[in-house]
């Protein structure tokens, strides 16, 4: 017969679930400034380029 697993302790997933959220902080966050400055940079061209 096969073993059941072991249930993961909760300490355990707190931890894990800290890692992924740190880990994406630190992938998403330099897209997400990279996304905003374009949009800035974006707007700001626009409104310059629809004055005479």
């Amino acid at each position: 017969m096969s073993k059941q697993p072991q249930p993961i302790s909760p300490l355990k997933n707190f931890f894990a679930g800290g890692f992924g959220g740190v880990c994406l902080v630190f992938a998403g966050h330099p897209l997400d400034t990279i996304k905003v400055y374009g949009t800035l940079c974006a707007g700001l061209g626009g409104v310059s380029e629809t004055q005479p």
